[in-house]
């Protein structure tokens, strides 16, 4: 599914990719959330700035920082086992926020 989101927002037809700005920082979050469940103990980073479709290193760290994962010794990969509570936390808060 990520490889999927990763290829139609870096080429979305037309201003398809400025339609997709309201909804990936969304779409990430879920994304992530899964792949933290799925990839144990933990994924490296340049896996999610690839299939996440970041700018940069820089971006990639920015959101992972503000979702709140936590990071392996050497900062290279997501320790997905302490992340993944954090991360289900958020997406609930999230949902409601959404639903109101």
């Amino acid at each position: 599914m990520r490889v999927c989101l990763n290829f139609i927002f870096l080429d979305a037809p037309m201003m398809g990719g400025y339609l997709m700005d309201f909804y990936i920082q969304r779409e990430r979050e879920k994304a992530l959330l899964k792949v933290t469940q799925a990839y144990r103990p933990s994924v490296p980073l340049d896996f999610i700035y690839k299939q996440f479709a970041f700018d940069s290193i820089k971006e990639c760290m920015d959101f992972l920082e503000k979702v709140g994962v936590i990071f392996t010794r050497d900062r290279l990969s997501i320790d997905c086992k302490e992340s993944a509570p954090i991360l289900q936390q958020a997406q609930r808060k999230n949902k409601a926020a959404w639903a109101q």
